[in-house]
């Protein structure tokens, strides 16, 4: 594995300070390891580096998502009825349950 060490590592005293108070989504670390992978080579080395940006296709799912939970909420125009929804109520569950994982 290659390893790039972060120049500007936070200090050990701050580092046991937040591990003590940590909490989700509040620090981040100071390195990541990367690795790539390629349909024709598969995966390649890994290397852990200094924490900073990555990149993403913009075709990833991800950017994605907030369109994609939706897919399931429609709206149906029928006689005598201005409009009729269905599966809001499970929907609404779903989105429930994701806000608390």
């Amino acid at each position: 594995m290659k390893i790039t060490l972060n120049p500007n590592a936070v200090p050990a005293a701050e580092r046991a300070e937040k591990v003590a108070n940590c909490g989700f989504g509040k620090y981040y670390t100071d390195h990541m390891v990367v690795c790539e992978w390629t349909e024709s080579g598969g995966w390649q080395e890994p290397e852990l580096k200094p924490y900073g940006p990555i990149t993403l296709d913009p075709a990833t799912a991800v950017f994605h998502y907030g369109q994609e939970i939706f897919e399931g909420m429609k709206a149906y125009r029928q006689l005598m009825v201005e409009s009729r929804y269905f599966v809001v109520k499970q929907m609404h569950v779903a989105l429930q349950n994701l806000r608390n994982v």
